[in-house]
């Protein structure tokens, strides 16, 4: 948790809380005596919720990638302001979780509602692991099922894109993710100082890899590996990939860049469903799932055949493999 920070316009101190500014005190020796108060406040039954998921946030940002974290941040900083710094995880019931997910997520989908239900109730269930409470006030919470997006695009939408790509910039986004199937925030990620023209791959270390769990690996063909070297010869210092005014891409200016996407009649067209096509293609061209699995960042196929495969869609490759599987040779 930061130290305290004195805000002229309030004349008050003032620490952030999971995300929020609360305040402390009018004067700096009330503020640092309440601000130690809340760095030893154990967590347990009797204390406010907002002392949890900050316990958790803390957790995360120590032990996951910074997507991750931001993620959890996110969402229970808005159940915070929601449910108020007072309410007691002894008090803290499903429906005040059902509550905050139709007032702020009214009109979402599913998968929407589903993570950030699922953000509060991951938080309660870490705190029964870590031992500070005995069970979780969550344990009952009722979910949306979570949909697959069964979304791939074709060769005549993916050309549509390009041309709607409005610079080169946004043309080198769209091309490396599709050559790589890379994840959108590690494109964003990628530093000239990770580009391993050599080996001709990019090299994440395990603290900026999801899980961290160990270093991320996103091999390059030979068009994202002419991309590379340009942009890492442009921008040496810093993320490689960077707009037309030489800013590194964020996550919310990439999925502005998708909207205009939807006038392809494709409205739930996104970053992540590139990644998806990479994948469906890859299966079809007949690459291992274990070796796809490696190449997506993924540490099993459990994830790659739950959440990327769409070859059910293709009936007649599925008629052909069949054929395949049972070999011209069979016996009836």
């Amino acid at each position: 948790m930061r130290e305290p920070v004195y805000r002229k316009g309030r004349k008050a101190w003032f620490v952030w809380i999971n995300g929020k500014q609360t305040k402390l005190a009018t004067t700096k020796k009330a503020a640092y005596e309440e601000w130690a108060k809340l760095q030893t406040e154990p967590v347990n039954s009797t204390a406010p919720c907002v002392v949890l998921f900050d316990k958790f946030l803390d957790w995360t940002k120590a032990n996951r990638s910074e997507r991750t974290y931001d993620w959890y941040q996110f969402h229970l900083q808005s159940f915070s302001v929601s449910i108020g710094k007072r309410l007691t995880i002894s008090q803290l019931r499903p429906h005040h979780v059902s509550d905050w997910v139709q007032n702020v997520h009214q009109g979402s989908t599913n998968n929407t509602i589903h993570g950030a239900m699922r953000a509060v109730q991951r938080a309660c269930n870490w705190a029964v692991k870590e031992g500070y409470i005995a069970r979780s006030p969550m344990g009952t919470l009722e979910k949306p099922s979570p949909t697959s997006r069964d979304t791939v695009i074709p060769p005549e939408l993916w050309h549509k894109m390009i041309d709607l790509a409005s610079d080169q910039e946004e043309q080198d986004l769209l091309v490396t993710m599709r050559e790589t199937g890379c994840r959108p925030q590690e494109l964003r990620l990628i530093e000239a100082t990770q580009f391993d023209r050599e080996e001709r791959r990019w090299i994440f270390p395990v603290a900026n890899s999801k899980g961290k769990r160990r270093n991320r690996v996103v091999y390059l063909t030979d068009v994202a590996f002419e991309i590379s070297i340009r942009l890492a010869e442009q921008n040496p210092n810093g993320p490689m990939f960077r707009n037309s005014k030489g800013d590194p891409w964020t996550k919310n200016a990439i999925r502005l860049r998708f909207r205009k996407h939807k006038k392809l009649g494709v409205p739930e067209l996104c970053a992540t469903i590139i990644r998806h096509t990479y994948t469906t293609q890859a299966l079809k061209n007949g690459v291992n799932p274990v070796v796809l699995a490696e190449l997506l960042g993924h540490v099993d196929v459990t994830t790659l055949s739950r959440n990327y495969s769409h070859l059910y869609k293709d009936a007649d490759l599925l008629r052909e493999q069949a054929t395949k599987a049972r070999g011209q040779d069979h016996v009836p």
